[in-house]
């Protein structure tokens, strides 16, 4: 595993992770191998307006079994802090997984959020 952040100005961050492990079979093969990268990007235009865009890449290569899936993802959110307790937001992803088993799909996931902290 790593992650790396970096931070060019006080109020902005570049964040890369990247990962490679091992997680259980779903009932195909004996169990998968993931390899992962991520690159995102958090930003804060000023002290209520906040924005993240997400870019991940993932492969599942399933052991013991003739499978391979390359999901791809990008996401953005963006916040707003309505009260100092209270962030009110609204996120995009659009996920899209190739696989060699005819396990395709696309995925268009809307979200509106409320964040309550103390």
């Amino acid at each position: 595993e790593g992650d790396v952040t970096w931070s060019p100005r006080t109020y902005s961050q570049i964040q890369f992770l990247t990962s490679r492990q091992t997680n259980e079979a779903s009932g195909e093969g004996t169990f998968i191998l993931t390899e992962a990268y991520q690159l995102g990007w958090n930003h804060s235009w000023n002290s209520y307006l906040s924005s993240n865009v997400v870019a991940r890449w993932q492969r599942d290569e399933y052991q013991g079994f003739d499978r391979t899936d390359d999901t791809r993802s990008l996401g953005l959110k963006v916040g707003y802090k309505f009260r100092p307790w209270l962030t009110l937001g609204a996120e995009y992803t659009r996920t899209n997984r190739d696989s060699n088993r005819n396990n395709d799909y696309d995925k268009n996931l809307y979200l509106l959020t409320a964040t309550i902290a103390p």
